[in-house]
């Protein structure tokens, strides 16, 4: 019999198929509950966001494993994991994760390269401290500090592009899976996410302080499992900015190009089977998700593409801002990839907005 698997968050769908991949039986509560996730696994829509989660959420000895969004609420998931084995970092290691300076002094400690977050000297972000998927990161313009207590500044880095680490801290050692380049920039904000490409190949000593710097938190901050690092590749190397302490979204980019099943990474990293083999890319992918401009109404015959996912029902009414759908593509370098991409997010959008 398949191991039932519990999946909470904003979007579990990537995911769930890691997880089917992996032997897995999911069962996803999810804040959209779209058509190709209740395709994969029996799904719970979070109509009422995570305020209702603890009244369906039931307890069993299956494990439960969460994705982008509830690593805001620690009470709530320390609350969940007294009902279900917890595949995933809670209480003060949370924490820690969410406040950059905490983390920043760990790595700074170790030799790493950090941003500043204490001066008000020079370029600096407003950054909410419950954050994600960058979502109200906004360039600070004003000499008025934000609410501690919400949202903090820090030092805007300069480089050549935005990249995110994809790691799994296993029992005795944390292992760097894949790196890839983030797309930027929607409509909640100028450095929200909007989606990955990789996994990228780097230089040799970048590779190998991504892979130290990822050492250094799964040891010193009790990380167990997938998490991600996001930062800028600099003239002089990475320079990390936050810490995703759950599955990231970039996990579905490199379970695509190399084949291995992240939720398999992940359940060795809590003592369920063999820890997997390494796999080199086959090629690049790449994942963008679809905004609305305004106001939706998703159309008949999305079906019509194989390259996407987070499929809608028809006539579900997508407000202003919110996602859509995502799409996928794959080649055999990033610029074959990007040019699939740009064709099928083109012949997407006019679908959208003949509405069929």
């Amino acid at each position: 019999m398949l191991k039932r698997l519990i999946l909470v968050g904003a979007s579990v769908r990537a995911c769930a198929a890691s997880a089917v991949k992996a032997g897995f039986a999911p069962e996803a509560f999810d804040l959209f509950a779209d058509a190709d996730l209740r395709a994969l696994c029996p799904t719970t829509c979070l109509v009422n966001g995570y305020g209702n989660l603890d009244t369906v959420f039931s307890a069993g000895p299956e494990p439960w494993m969460y994705t982008g969004g509830l690593e805001n609420r620690p009470r709530l998931i320390d609350r969940l994991a007294l009902l279900r084995p917890l595949w995933g970092i809670s209480g003060q290691a949370l924490r820690h994760a969410k406040r950059p300076w905490h983390w920043c002094r760990l790595l700074r400690d170790a030799g790493f390269t950090v941003p500043d977050w204490v001066s008000e000297e020079g370029p600096r972000l407003v950054k909410p401290l419950a954050g994600a998927g960058g979502k109200g990161v906004e360039p600070w313009l004003s000499n008025r500090k934000p609410a501690p207590w919400r949202a903090f500044l820090q030092e805007r880095i300069g480089g050549d592009c935005s990249v995110s680490g994809l790691y799994c801290a296993l029992e005795n050692r944390v292992v760097l899976l894949g790196v890839t380049r983030q797309m930027v920039g929607a409509p909640m904000g100028p450095f929200a996410y909007r989606g990955s490409i990789g996994p990228l190949k780097l230089d040799t000593d970048v590779q190998a302080d991504m892979q130290s710097m990822g050492s250094v938190l799964g040891e010193t901050m009790g990380l167990r499992g997938l998490f991600g690092v996001d930062g800028i590749l600099t003239p002089t190397g990475f320079v990390p900015v936050e810490i995703n302490p759950r599955y990231p979204a970039s996990a579905e980019v490199v379970e695509r190009a190399t084949g291995m099943s992240m939720a398999r990474w992940h359940a060795a990293a809590f003592g369920l089977g063999d820890i997997p083999a390494m796999q080199p890319p086959r090629g690049a992918v790449a994942k963008e998700i679809i905004y609305a401009a305004r106001q939706t109404l998703v159309p008949e015959g999305l079906g019509i593409f194989e390259e996407i996912a987070d499929i809608p029902d028809a006539s579900t009414v997508v407000q202003s801002g919110w996602p859509i759908l995502t799409c996928l593509s794959e080649g055999a370098d990033e610029l074959e990839t990007m040019t699939r991409l740009k064709e099928l997010r083109v012949r997407v959008e006019q679908k959208l907005a003949n509405n069929g």
